[in-house]
């Protein structure tokens, strides 16, 4: 039954309905992305991720977070004359959060460019709480102003407002290189035919603390080490390119699996790699997300994304059968879930298979720009600042407007802001 029901959503989603992609009333119906369908697609994300809130926020509110909460790098934002301020809170208590500058200044950054280009216009008193954890921290339901963060998933209330860092790090920066000169390659313009029919992962092992502390490092309860190890015992030819850079025993696992790991790539040669193989596997790492899949959104092959609760924000309205083919990996249970038989059926459906991809690409490559994921970000903080009310509490107000730059080497953010931001949580 879950088969043909399946193969019925994936028929369903080919044939590109309108409505049918976005969840929300969009417009027209999507085939290949451009500037007017990325703006539809962020305009439905924004208002999704928003669905939680309530329809009126007071400002004094603010005030009465549990910062302990969401205390991994905590911090209270608020917009002022187009400038952008942290507020010090009095209650904040440095050494009991787990901070990581890296990633606020980057955030902090791509806000300030937005307010001096003018492209993020909201009322004075505009803010909100933000927190940098690789997970969420609000379940859905209690009380509490609305927390932006670094990801969403099902049954909590964060809202993943937040391009993480990787849209603007180091690695990103030579990744988006990688993907420039690439594609200016023959081999890789219109490749589908060419590439090799197997799936491609090759990644650590992030997401196997919970199968070490709560399984006594059993390896069939972390999805990225039991669909590798079941992959290479198997011998199968579609999943022969799927590895991981680590040590099974060095990360816990009870299990040791030597033909299991490859060396690591990164930059141009992990590029390479992901426009050389049709398959692409996504896994949720450490946070129940995954920093890959924007990546694998712009290599132009079929994805298969491994069930999670967890997303980012250019996750929330992306459709299985539309964007990608989700896949159980089936925790607990030995083998690779429905993986197999998911390969096989984009292998026996070639043409679907690059239809998907086709679609996958254009969002990843229109959609996935540093400009049009400003227009989310700007887009995203003009509806929620519509919603608050009263005025805002007073408290001091750090200026962070200095926290930016626009040269080549903006991934060294965090010493250049480490000072500045160090005094949101000074008391």
């Amino acid at each position: 039954m879950f088969k043909s029901y399946f193969i019925l959503a994936v028929l369903a989603a080919v044939a590109f309905r309108a409505g049918d992609i976005f969840g929300f009333q969009c417009g027209s119906s999507v085939n290949l992305y451009d500037d007017e369908s990325c703006k539809a697609f962020w305009h439905c994300t924004a208002e999704g991720l928003l669905q939680f809130m309530n329809k009126t926020v007071s400002r004094q509110d603010f005030d009465r977070l549990h910062i302990e909460e969401i205390g991994h790098t905590p911090m209270w934002l608020r917009i002022v004359s187009d400038k952008l301020y942290c507020v010090n809170h009095p209650n904040f208590k440095r050494k009991r959060y787990r901070v990581k500058i890296y990633r606020a200044a980057h955030y902090i950054n791509r806000l300030n460019r937005l307010l001096r280009q003018g492209k993020l216009r909201v009322a004075d008193g505009t803010e909100w709480w933000t927190h940098h954890s690789d997970w969420v921290k609000v379940p859905v339901g209690r009380v509490t102003p609305p927390v932006f963060s670094v990801s969403g998933a099902v049954g909590y209330a964060d809202i993943a407002g937040i391009p993480f860092m990787s849209f603007s790090d180091k690695i990103s920066y030579f990744e988006n290189i990688a993907f420039a000169q690439l594609g200016k390659e023959t081999k890789f313009l219109s490749n589908w035919e060419h590439r090799k029919e197997a799936a491609f992962f090759r990644g650590s092992l992030s997401d196997c603390a919970n199968a070490v502390s709560m399984h006594d490092g059993d390896v069939k309860f972390c999805a990225r080490a039991k669909v590798i190890y079941h992959s290479k015992r198997s011998k199968n030819p579609l999943l022969s390119s799927v590895s991981t850079s680590s040590s099974f025993e060095k990360v816990g696992l009870n299990s040791s699996c030597r033909i299991c790991t490859s060396p690591g790539r990164s930059g141009k040669s992990f590029v390479h790699d992901l426009l050389a193989h049709k398959y692409v596997l996504d896994f949720a790492g450490a946070g129940n997300w995954s920093r890959r899949m924007s990546l694998l959104l712009r290599s132009g092959g079929l994805i298969f994304k491994s069930e999670s609760p967890g997303y980012q924000f250019y996750e929330f309205h992306l459709k299985p059968g539309v964007h990608y083919i989700p896949f159980n990996p089936e925790i607990g249970k030995s083998g690779v879930g429905d993986l197999l038989s998911r390969l096989e059926w984009a292998q026996k459906n070639d043409e679907t298979a690059r239809r998907i991809a086709r679609t996958s690409v254009s969002f990843g490559r229109v959609c996935l720009t540093e400009s049009s994921i400003d227009e989310f970000v700007s887009m995203i903080l003009m509806i929620y600042s519509k919603r608050l009310i009263e005025n805002p509490v007073d408290y001091p107000l750090i200026d962070l407007s200095s926290c930016v730059s626009d040269i080549k080497d903006y991934y060294k953010l965090s010493k250049h802001c480490e000072e500045t931001i160090e005094k949101c949580w000074a008391t």
